[in-house]
């Protein structure tokens, strides 16, 4: 019997919601005001976060069931900045503070300075809606829990 590899595993997710980000910070860097287009913009990229911190959980329970406990705490340390940043740009999204989401955007360069974009791939049809998607989310969702 052959081995079953997982083609969708947490990794590829992860990376795949990597590439979205950084392609939405490098759209968002070129706006020059917080509109409704980047506000859906902002809304994915929470989107991605979030689905980003839901593998890592899995990945961690995955390592806990092999009695792997400091290698999934410590996979859970290095990627704790993904539910904060969710839960931060929800909480902005929702109050409407469009003078605090550019410097809350600027924090996560960082994490995505190794993506590299040579031409975009998403498109709008990736991005329109996703505000009333967030905001049609379960409230303890929402938190950031």
């Amino acid at each position: 019997m052959s081995r079953v590899t997982n083609l969708d595993s947490a990794a590829k997710r992860r990376n795949q919601c990597r590439r979205t980000i950084a392609e939405m910070l490098r759209r968002l860097g070129q706006k020059s005001l917080v509109d409704d287009e980047a506000r859906d913009m902002v809304a994915l990229i929470v989107l991605c976060l979030r689905e980003i911190d839901e593998g890592i959980e899995q990945s961690a329970r995955a390592w806990e069931q092999r009695d792997y406990w400091y290698k999934a705490e410590a996979l859970r340390q290095r990627w704790s900045w993904t539910r904060k940043n969710a839960a931060q740009l929800t909480s902005m999204l929702h109050e409407d503070d469009k003078e605090k989401i550019p410097a809350a955007l600027t924090s996560l360069f960082p994490h995505f300075s190794d993506v590299r974009i040579n031409r975009y791939v998403r498109g709008p049809d990736t991005w329109r809606g996703c505000f009333r998607r967030l905001e049609q989310l379960p409230q303890s969702h929402t938190a950031g829990n």
